[in-house]
């Protein structure tokens, strides 16, 4: 037995009085659900807008800083001294960054030319393999 009654009951799917039902932006009036929007996983990711943003919160956040140390209350030779000390800091994480990226890059070269001449090799183990059978099969 219920504890309420159907007419005391409130109408959930949004018929009851003061509610309106709003229909989904993905949804056809007929409740048939449309295409998905946004981009597919399997589209390509777009480095090089990747790369401008990234650009931008770095770029962004090196203005920011100097800024908060130009207005920051030292005297402005310690400002220019923290300053130079940053400027130094962040050109050697720079090079060790380059650094590490160039290391990379050289290591990703070797092994796809390891895999190059290890599918070059294979690839004459096949064919020398297709001639041997050729030769057995017409009997030479």
């Amino acid at each position: 037995m219920p504890y309420v009654s159907p007419s005391t009951r409130p109408d959930l799917r949004g018929n009851g009085p003061g509610m309106s039902r709003v229909q989904s932006p993905d949804v056809h009036h007929d409740d048939e659900v449309t295409e998905p929007m946004g981009r597919s996983y399997e589209e390509p990711v777009d480095w090089a807008r990747l790369g401008v943003f990234g650009l931008g919160i770095a770029l962004g956040a090196l203005l920011g800083s100097g800024t908060a140390l130009l207005l920051a209350p030292q005297s402005g030779e310690e400002a220019r001294a923290g300053i130079g000390r940053r400027a130094r800091t962040m050109r050697e994480d720079a090079r060790d960054a380059w650094d590490d990226l160039r290391d990379e890059l050289e290591w990703a070269a070797r092994r796809g030319r390891r895999r190059l001449r290890r599918g070059a090799t294979r690839g004459s183990w096949a064919a020398e393999d297709l001639v041997d059978r050729g030769r057995k099969r017409i009997g030479l």
